[in-house]
């Protein structure tokens, strides 16, 4: 494929938003379309308890209080706001004519929010919003430049924007439409998230600007129609995300972008894990992490220290990877791994990281399954590399179970070689790709191939053979007796692994009562083949299960309700391992 499906939402209809703290311009190539957006100041005339500064917040203690702050009001959208306890939206459903709560801070003629919300660790349930008039579209429309959102759960939300509100493209996300501030330990559980053609859609934000850390949880986001930036945390993102994680289902409709973190990103993303499934339909950009990536700023497009274990799907013609989709000029992607299963139709460019890639890939590896229809470029690592770009590809390896009975080209690392890049000590496993060559076709002979190597499995975890890799203290790399290379500082894949840890067994739903005691409980199977201290906690660090010695053999751990996103720590000897456990219902 010798094309980027697109460059980023604004693309869908050839219109890019440019803004300062004032003003909204969106230019068109069809003409000029100026719209301004100014400022509005509001009188803080709100009845909840407080002053609403930093030291004394204003108190939201019901749902009528949050109601207060919804853009039919006048309260100040530049005070200090706490959640005081959890709140039932449940009455939303039925309110405003039945578009449900009104964003806080939209985009009607009123300023976004710009002020401080502290959830407090409390949660707010059941809140629904079919908004068809604004374009940021969520709990809070707008988060302005300077606005903080944290410690806020959101659990079983209903959030759906339409397509090109009043001539803007929409914003859709549980906690807001776009984000320009910070947002930091919010956890969503339970949602439904949707968007119309040419929507950014995300689990927790439609547009990142901002910042976003320690955040996520399980979300079910869908943009449906024409081009979609679809997300399990942010539609679409020039911004940093840090620490997030998500599970679910992303689903997109032709040639979207749609990723478990973030559809089309040009930011930056670091220690993220996705684990749900993704899917997108004719003509996508489908990754385990992100969908489109690409570098349009100096430090756009960096992906390091991910991790894939999701599904990742794309129907006809689409470009699919197990951790990015499109990887677009100098976008790059370090310390990284994809682990999950990638399922293609036809005519696909299909790669166990990458599905095409036109940046630097470096210290990151694959280790997941590929099932792929015909007439496709197929790599283990990636499916087509540089195409008049200067794509590299170093110090990485491939370990992907590989089928696919008549590709277009297939190579144990690079379905498609084109007619640049460059290939440095990377190295592949012969026997689980079930494929004797690296490289499936090479458009530019002249390109060093000489340290692309296909080794046996048990070669594999001989660490002598990883010329180019180095294992010392603080490098990327570590090993441990009888594993493959693993990644320093980030969750290794189990099938990589040594003698240390291993999951293997799935959660299952299990309902428990007794005489005092009603709850929904999660058996998590582990499989420990060397002795270990195990714990869970939540996204913020938060011991769910205290920390317990586990003898070698299987185990099942016990894990409570209410946590949206649970992590497995392993402690044995002087390795830790963090394995995401995505709840199950």
């Amino acid at each position: 494929m010798k094309y980027k499906t697109k460059t980023g939402f604004g693309a869908n209809l050839l219109a890019r938003w440019h803004r300062d703290d004032s003003i909204f311009v969106k230019l068109f190539v069809s003409g000029l379309s100026l719209l301004m957006v100014l400022p509005v100041v509001t009188q803080a005339n709100c009845t909840l308890v407080g002053t609403g500064t930093s030291n004394d917040p204003y108190q939201i203690g019901s749902y009528s209080d949050l109601e207060q702050l919804s853009s039919s009001t006048s309260c100040d959208l530049t005070a200090s706001y706490r959640l005081v306890s959890d709140i039932d939206a449940s009455s939303s459903s039925s309110e405003n004519n039945g578009h449900g709560f009104a964003p806080i801070g939209d985009s009607l003629g009123v300023s976004g929010f710009s002020g401080v919300f502290h959830g407090g660790g409390h949660t707010i349930r059941n809140l629904v919003i079919l908004d068809s008039t604004d374009s940021y579209v969520g709990l809070f429309g707008l988060l302005a430049t300077g606005s903080l959102l944290d410690s806020l759960n959101i659990q079983k939300a209903t959030i759906r924007g339409s397509f090109f509100n009043n001539g803007d493209l929409s914003e859709v996300g549980s906690v807001a439409g776009e984000n320009d501030g910070s947002i930091r330990q919010v956890r969503i559980t339970d949602l439904s998230v949707l968007g119309d053609s040419g929507a950014a859609v995300g689990g927790l934000v439609g547009g990142n600007f901002s910042a976003i850390s320690q955040s996520g949880g399980t979300a079910n986001v869908t943009g449906t129609g024409f081009q979609p930036d679809v997300g399990g945390i942010a539609g679409y993102s020039e911004g940093s995300i840090d620490s997030c994680s998500w599970s679910g289902t992303d689903s997109s409709s032709t040639e979207g972008s749609i990723g478990g973190i973030v559809g089309g990103s040009y930011g930056t993303l670091g220690n993220c894990q996705a684990a749900g499934r993704v899917w997108g339909d004719t003509g996508s950009n489908v990754g385990g992490v992100v969908g489109d990536n690409e570098n349009v700023r100096a430090s756009g497009g960096s992906i390091r220290l991910c991790e894939a274990t999701d599904t990742v799907e794309g129907t006809v013609g689409s470009i699919v990877g197990g951790l990015v989709g499109l990887n677009g000029d100098s976008a790059g992607i370090g310390r990284s791994y994809a682990a999950g299963r990638i399922v293609a139709d036809s005519g696909s460019t299909v790669g166990g990281l990458v599905g095409y890639n036109e940046g630097p890939i470096l210290n990151s590896y694959a280790a997941g399954v590929l099932s792929v229809a015909d007439s496709s470029d197929v790599g283990g690592l990636v499916g087509e590399n540089g195409y008049l770009s200067l794509g590299s590809i170093q110090i990485s390896y491939a370990a992907d179970s590989i089928h696919c009975s008549h590709p277009k080209s297939l190579g144990g690392l690079v379905g498609s070689l084109d007619q640049s890049g460059t290939l440095e000590y990377i190295y592949w496993d012969t026997q689980t790709a079930g494929v004797a060559h690296g490289i499936g076709s090479i458009v530019n002979s002249a390109i060093d191939t000489s340290t692309v190597l296909g080794y046996t499995s048990s070669q594999m975890r001989d660490m002598t053979n990883f010329v180019g890799f180095d294992f010392s203290t603080e490098s990327a790399w570590t090993s441990e007796s009888n594993s493959f290379p693993l990644l320093r500082g980030i969750s290794n894949a189990p099938s990589v692994e040594g003698t240390t840890t291993r999951i293997i067994a799935k959660a299952k739903a299990e309902a428990i009562s007794g005489p005092s005691l009603r709850w929904a409980g999660r058996d998590a199977y582990l499989e420990l083949r060397a002795p270990a201290l195990v714990q869970v906690v939540d996204l913020t660090g938060r011991q769910v299960v205290p920390e317990t010695p586990f003898a070698i053999g299987s185990s099942r751990l016990s894990l409570p309700r209410g946590s949206s996103m649970l992590f497995v720590q392993l402690r044995s000897g002087s390795r830790t391992t963090t394995l995401p456990l995505a709840p199950l219902r």
